[in-house]
């Protein structure tokens, strides 16, 4: 048996996955429920692999009042509690529709580290300002440094034979160098129909390991 270590980029991976949904309409896999996300990796396991972990990298989100809390002006402080009251046709506020991501990401965060083998690493997220309507900007720190380290922590140590990476970020490529000069082999996952592959990763990649976009059972 070969051992596999799993390195997961969680926001390069939700947006190829909310990109797969909007391609293929509706299905039954919901990337909020922490077992179709356990399920979708260990369908890129094959038979002759044995998991070491599947480190998965993300950062806390942000209710309402931590963005107004990280705000540093009183004008900012107006302008954002002016866009958080607005109104959809539904008579939903934009308040209450980001406090409720915010509650499905933090229990979805927790619910993760559940999952046999994961392991979560946290990065920070920031607010960078406000748009022009008023809306945060978020930027996520630490999760691509920390993504780095640890492969280059596994391919040092050698606790794994091959590293599986689900990241479609060329920033990723001094990390997978790394894994293969200390002898790694690198696959990076992929979905037919997904958000392409750039040319410098997979030139420093062994292998792309491509599947079918799953439809997963509800119950799942």
């Amino acid at each position: 048996m070969k051992k596999i270590a799993i390195f997961i980029d969680w926001e390069n991976l939700r947006k190829d996955l909310e990109n797969l949904q909007k391609h293929y309409g509706t299905t039954n896999f919901n990337y909020n429920n922490h077992q179709h996300i356990s399920a979708l990796v260990n369908s890129f396991i094959e038979a002759d692999e044995e998991i070491y972990r599947i480190f998965f990298y993300t950062a806390n989100s942000k209710s309402t009042s931590d963005v107004l809390a990280e705000l540093k002006n009183h004008r900012d402080k107006t302008q954002y509690n002016i866009y958080i009251a607005q109104v959809d046709s539904r008579g939903r506020t934009v308040e209450s529709k980001v406090n409720n991501l915010h509650t499905i990401v933090k229990n979805f965060t927790e619910k993760i580290v559940e999952e046999p083998y994961f392991a979560l690493r946290l990065g920070e997220l920031k607010v960078r300002g406000l748009n022009s309507d008023g809306s945060p900007r978020l930027a996520q720190k630490q999760v691509d440094m920390l993504f780095g380290l640890d492969i280059s922590h596994v391919a040092y140590m050698k606790l794994a034979d091959k590293i599986l990476i689900f990241c479609k970020d060329s920033d990723m490529t001094p990390a997978l160098k790394v894994a293969r000069i200390n002898g790694l082999t690198t696959i990076v996952a992929n979905f037919e129909n997904s958000f392409r592959i750039t040319k410098k990763l997979i030139k420093h990649s062994d292998l792309i390991r491509t599947k079918d976009f799953p439809t997963l059972d509800a119950s799942v």
